[in-house]
This record gives C-alpha cells, structure tokens and sequence, in this order.
C-alpha cells in the first residue's frame, strides 16, 4: 500500500517547487499510472516514495512504514525499477551475475536466491540471454532485466519509473502481463509513464501531473468526462480537401477541426447535432473512405488538461 499526505519537495534555488501538495493512495491489487510532461514531478515522487531524497513537507507510508523515519523497513518492502536504471547494473557482469549481486544486498542466499532469480528470467523470457553480460542486452532487454531485479524479493509494493520507454512491442507486452499478474496477486504498484495507452488499458485509477500539481486523479474511463465535445473522424483516398475544411469551418455546430493526413477530426460543441454534420459532409460531393464518429479520448483529455490545467 502507498499513501501519501500533502507531499511537497522543494529543490534548493529552485523558485517552484518540483512537487505541491500531493495526495493519494493505491491500494492492493491496484495499479495507479501517473502521466505527465517532461518536468511534471513524475521521477521526483518516485524518488521520495523510494526513500532516495527526502520531502521538504508533507509525510509517505509505504505499506504503513513511514518514509522519513522508517527508510530501512521501506526499502525491504518494495521493488524499484528506474528509469535510468540500466546505469546501476554491472556492464562487464552476466545478467545472472548481476542479479546474484543484487539479491545477495537484498538478504537473499544460496537455494533461495537462485530460485528467486530463475523464476524471474523465466517470467520475462530471460533464460536464454540470462549468461550474456550485461554491455550485449538491448534495451528492450535491459528494460526487463530492471523488472527482474524489482521482482527478487517478492515486495508486497512496486515502484516503476517509465519501465516500457523505448523498447520494443514484445519486451512492452512482456513487461506489462508481469504488471496486471503482480496486480491479480494483491500487489501495490505505481507507475509513471509517458505511454497513454498502456496506462488506459492496465490502470485502477490515472493521475495527471503537471508543473509539480495533481490535475485530476480517477479512473481511465472517468478521466474525458469534463470534455463535453464528440467528434467524427472522416478518412479520405487523398489529402483532406481545402473545400471540406472551409465548409465545414462554417458549421456553428462544429468547434474546431484537426487533420491528419488523409484523415478529418471534426469536433462539436457539447449540444451539437452529430446527425446534422454527419449529414452536411455527406452532401459535400467528396470522395469519403470512411466515418466513424465517437466520444472524446484519454489522451485528447490528457493534452487538454496539460495545456490548459483546467477540469
């Protein structure tokens, strides 16, 4: 469990400060993702929540261990994966070897520890790269090889740093099976992450960060309901026709357009009649591909909350 109570971190010689008076929980057998911007706070919480510095207001309690003042009994209890974290590994050193160091730092020996360590390679498809030293792994590979080592103890709460960035389809898939199967088994886990998608799909509750402050928290499907527009995406042979946009600009019940490439997003006000626009492109006499029309997305919410901060 985590819950945080008016965290606020304020850096030396920094005018704002990094985090303003954050509050939360995740629960077991809950995954909470926390989105963001570049600068939004993301790594500095996770940082705190991990006992690397310490908050300047405000208290942390990790599975009702307290931050500040039981940072031992914290970090037993919980698994960590950084971002950065392929600059913590040994380059020289086999990934087994590697994870033989670090288990052996967590408590962990002989019979246990290479139980521990086999089981973990084998639940991220490892094994076969497990004798490689650490310099060869890809990123993909490196990626998990973080989640492994989170995983040795077996804590009861996970902390993950961006742990899908900039690998590949399979290592992301990987990856997040482990997430939702450490959730199904009562497990605690926070995630920040730039991927949208990924935290729509596996995510209890999604929490928005920006300049330091929690826009919104709540659940994935809850998180479009202050964008009061829908919209209709039209999809073209072609390039979007100059002719459509212009028409279309002049609808009073269409708000705003966005193209892309072959593809028309049209948006209308909250009271708008989508039969009406549907039925004015329609009389258009343009070559349509396909319509599809449908209500707002997590990350139409996300930029608009990002940009304007506004609920």
């Amino acid at each position: 469990m985590i819950h945080c109570n008016q965290i606020t971190k304020q850096f030396p010689r920094s005018v704002k400060p990094a985090l303003k008076d954050i509050t939360f929980t995740v629960n077991p057998g809950e995954i909470v993702s926390m989105l963001g911007p570049n600068g939004a706070g993301k790594t500095t919480l996770i940082r705190i929540l991990s006992t690397m510095i310490i908050p300047t207001s405000g208290e942390a309690f990790i599975n009702n261990y307290c931050v500040k003042k039981q940072p031992d009994k914290v970090r037993k209890s919980i698994g960590l994966c950084i971002g950065s974290g392929e600059r913590s590994f040994y380059y020289r050193l086999s990934g087994y070897q590697n994870m033989e160091f670090f288990g052996s730092l967590m408590g962990l020996k002989g019979h246990t520890l290479r139980k521990r360590i086999l089981q973990a390679f084998e639940l991220l498809d490892l094994l076969k790269e497990k004798d490689k030293p650490f310099m060869k792994y890809s990123t993909g590979t490196r990626k998990r090889l973080a989640l492994v080592r989170a995983l040795l103890c077996d804590p009861p709460t996970y902390l993950l740093d961006e742990p899908t960035t900039g690998i590949d389809f399979n290592s992301r898939n990987l990856i997040q099976t482990v997430m939702e199967d450490l959730k199904k088994n009562g497990r605690s886990i926070l995630v920040a992450t730039h991927d949208i998608r990924q935290a729509q799909d596996i995510s209890d509750q999604i929490i928005i960060l920006k300049d330091g402050e929690m826009l919104i928290q709540d659940k994935p499907k809850q998180l479009t309901r202050f964008l009061k527009s829908r919209r209709i995406v039209a999809r073209f042979g072609e390039i979007v026709p100059i002719g459509l946009i212009n028409f279309l600009q002049g609808l009073p019940e269409v708000t705003h357009l966005e193209t892309r490439d072959i593809e028309l997003v049209i948006y209308l006000g909250e009271n708008s009649s989508l039969e009406a626009v549907v039925e004015s492109i329609l009389k258009a006499q343009v070559k349509i591909v396909g319509l599809s029309a449908g209500e707002p997305t997590l990350e139409e919410a996300f930029i608009k909350l990002t940009k304007s901060g506004v609920v």
